[in-house]
């Protein structure tokens, strides 16, 4: 069959056989099947399905599992693949197979418990997970390890998050108690990229404000929190930046470089959002508040009319 190159998943059957009698040569006949890519899919099932696969098998199985992670997933989450096997898929330097196998792992069965012996294995390849959907469960019953994986991840996120992106870091941060949303702040390196992690981390935490605000060192990321249209909970914040920026810096800081919004609707009646969000800090007690409510519906003003003019000149010309 093999000399015929029958598929790989009609050899495999009788190679299983042959495996479970222990028939003289099948090792060889293994490996032999898996140097053919038509076959190795199937030759990989069988080798990290095995309850004590051969360690040279094993060693030559995971030199060619890259680009299989979808089968990895798939015989973990079965429960075919035994803990020694697991342990050395967690352990790939390949970060996608580790990945498959920790995400199989942890989708075994509806209790989402990570077999004892594998824990601090599982754990090592989660830190290094790519942001995924899976992970929201995870870091809801595990939140040391939302800390240990956002801390891993800080250098590596992305400027702008995707959708899918910024959901997994939302839950990540959503995890922590107090005193880890410290430290995360306090590890922030001076040339992170993702901004977007210390909008969600700071939100309505006054205290934790102050802290990164007392940072010199991150001073280049002080006015972050403050990106993003104005309500209450901004008001606060520019309270606490006002001990330390002028309020030109603090009204242009809402424009800042995470996001202005979502243009659900026309350019221009996005803009007049906010104007009216400016427009509404003018009757602040605080005079200083109502001076960033002028300076930042001034910028707003400027850039609703400038978004009407497109709009009739795209409406009589066209785009």
């Amino acid at each position: 069959m093999i000399d015929a190159h029958a598929p790989g998943d009609l050899i495999a059957p009788f190679l299983a056989r042959a495996v479970e009698l222990r028939h003289a040569g099948w090792q060889d006949q293994v490996v032999r099947c898996i140097g053919s890519q038509d076959m190795v899919y199937s030759m990989l099932e069988l080798v990290f399905t095995l309850p004590e696969p051969p360690p040279a098998l094993l060693e030559l199985a995971l030199s060619r599992v890259s680009g299989w992670e979808n089968g990895v997933e798939t015989w973990c989450i079965r429960g075919q693949v035994s803990e020694n096997v697991t342990r050395s898929l967690l352990a790939h330097p390949d970060r996608g197979v580790a990945e498959a196998a920790a995400r199989g792992e942890w989708h075994v069965g509806p209790e989402r418990v990570v077999r004892q012996s594998l824990r601090g294995d599982w754990r090592q390849a989660v830190v290094h997970c790519s942001c995924d959907f899976w992970l929201h469960e995870v870091f809801a019953k595990h939140n040391d390890l939302a800390f240990d994986w956002l801390v891993s991840n800080l250098c590596e996120l992305p400027y702008f998050p995707s959708r899918t992106e910024e959901g997994v870091l939302r839950a990540a941060i959503r995890a922590l108690d107090q005193g880890m949303r410290q430290m995360v702040v306090d590890q922030v390196p001076t040339d992170l990229q993702c901004l977007f992690v210390l909008k969600v981390l700071v939100q309505d935490d006054i205290a934790l404000y102050e802290r990164l605000l007392a940072n010199d060192t991150l001073v280049s990321y002080h006015l972050v929190p403050l990106s993003g249209m104005p309500d209450d909970s901004w008001v606060s914040r520019a309270l606490v930046a006002l001990g330390r920026y002028a309020p030109e810096e603090i009204a242009r800081a809402a424009y800042g470089t995470v996001e202005i919004g979502v243009w659900s609707s026309s350019m221009s009646g996005r803009w007049h959002e906010w104007v009216q969000a400016f427009g509404k800090l003018a009757c602040h007690h605080d005079e200083r508040i109502c001076e960033i409510g002028r300076i930042g519906r001034a910028i707003a003003q400027r850039e609703y009319e400038s978004a009407l003019a497109n709009e009739r000149r795209e409406a009589i010309y066209g785009w």
